[in-house]
């Protein structure tokens, strides 16, 4: 593959042009974008079957692509999810090591700092594919998702708006038509039992040392020794909890647990504890999505954990080169100290405060609060619902809690007001 110094394509969307042009305006940018489409390209990294199923073969194509994206009207078929694959390539682009240099650091050394031109840019592109779902157009597409059965299983208890759906987002933050039937609380007459907060996959749990930083084990035995870091990056939980009062005195000593949602989930968030909220904040910081291989077979998929195995980590240790070489998405695991996200706080009467961190990711970095500080909630009620796309929920307990014994990291997937944990 050779490295052309222009492009052909002239973009219909203004934020678009600024990319076309931003690239165009430094030789080493021009060769850095050229540079990460080949090694996109390059079968050996795992994602040439989805850039050629987009039709991306050079630069030109790429911003096509990210023209079009902007007012893509969501829709899901038989033969795979669109709504997650679309997102996937185009951070799969975006994710590669010769653009490392161009975006801020994915470290939570990063966190509350200004923005890079390139890490910018994906804020405004993400705001705007956000106020296109918020149009009646984007709604356009919705009977796929209830023709399709990754979507559909529970579709019979969803609340059906009288006047229809407004727009994609409309749908996507719906609401069940009697949650305590299809989600009912687990023991809502013990305050000691934790709910989960999301429709989730539980990813990692752990203790917070008492510096208030989060330890990631290799396992699910929660460590309380000293300081643990995870490829020499320490996670401090006042970065995490950006602008919450003393973070890092409340919280150290007490447990850390991770979950994302996906695409097909309910993206409504319910109080994991009673008590009163003390605190609702929202942070804007970066938009993004790092990207790997598939762990068996071909293909690409969004990578989201705290951790990873090692031979991702060598993999993303490679340095990127002029031609095509294997490589794969840079940065360290940790995104959730570096998204934009939300953050609530509920003061409980016996066990202190639970702090419910809300965390966007890459296009879906839309959080909306239905609760205001000050305000009593019991254990289960709503408090929160995302906007387009499977997003993470952190909890952060400044009382330690017992983990349920039959949680699998990566595996186990509980229902929202389902039993996580209980206070010790």
């Amino acid at each position: 593959m050779t490295i052309t110094a222009t492009t052909t394509y002239h973009p219909v969307e203004p934020l678009v042009r600024d990319l076309r042009d931003y690239i165009h305006r430094d030789r080493d940018r021009t060769t850095a974008f050229h540079t990460a489409i080949n090694t996109a390209l390059y079968p050996h990294n795992g994602g040439a079957h989805e850039m050629a199923r987009e039709g991306i073969r050079s630069l030109d194509d790429f911003l096509c692509f990210a023209d079009a994206l902007l007012r893509w009207v969501p829709r899901v078929t038989t033969t795979g999810d669109e709504l997650l694959n679309k997102i996937v390539v185009f951070y799969w682009v975006i994710d590669q090591p010769a653009l490392r240099g161009w975006q801020t650091p994915f470290q939570p050394t990063a966190s509350a700092t200004d923005l890079t031109w390139l890490s910018y840019w994906l804020v405004c592109f993400a705001r705007q594919q956000g106020q296109f779902l918020h149009s009646r157009e984007s709604a356009a597409s919705l009977y796929t998702f209830y023709l399709n059965e990754h979507y559909n299983s529970e579709a019979g208890g969803w609340e059906e708006p009288a006047g229809g759906w407004r727009s994609f987002n409309h749908w996507f933050g719906r609401r069940w038509k009697d949650v305590d039937a299809v989600r009912p609380v687990a023991a809502p007459g013990d305050e000691a039992v934790v709910v989960c907060a999301a429709d989730a996959v539980v990813e990692r749990w752990s203790t917070l040392t008492r510096a208030g930083e989060v330890m990631v084990p290799p396992t699910t035995t929660m460590v309380t020794t000293a300081m643990v870091n995870c490829k020499s990056v320490v996670w401090p939980v006042d970065r995490l909890l950006q602008g919450i009062s003393r973070a890092k005195e409340v919280y150290g000593g007490g447990s850390f647990v991770h979950a994302c949602l996906g695409p097909a989930d309910y993206h409504r968030q319910h109080a994991p504890v009673s008590g009163r909220i003390s605190q609702v904040r929202n942070i804007q910081d970066q938009v993004y999505l790092q990207i790997a291989k598939k762990k068996e077979g071909r293909g690409l998929r969004p990578d989201r954990g705290l951790q990873r195995d090692a031979k991702e980590e060598v993999r993303r240790d490679r340095m990127p080169c002029k031609g095509p070489r294997i490589l794969d998405a840079p940065d360290n695991a940790g995104c959730q100290w570096c998204q934009t996200r939300g953050v609530i706080v509920i003061q409980t009467e016996d066990f202190g405060r639970v702090a419910v961190v809300l965390i966007g990711m890459a296009q879906i970095s839309s959080v909306v609060m239905t609760v205001h500080e000050g305000q009593w909630v019991r254990k289960g009620d709503e408090i929160s619902y995302f906007q387009f796309g499977g997003l993470d929920v952190v909890m952060v307990f400044e009382n330690p809690v017992r983990f349920r014994e039959d949680l699998l990291p990566g595996i186990s997937r509980l229902n929202v007001r389902e039993e996580l944990a209980v206070f010790k």
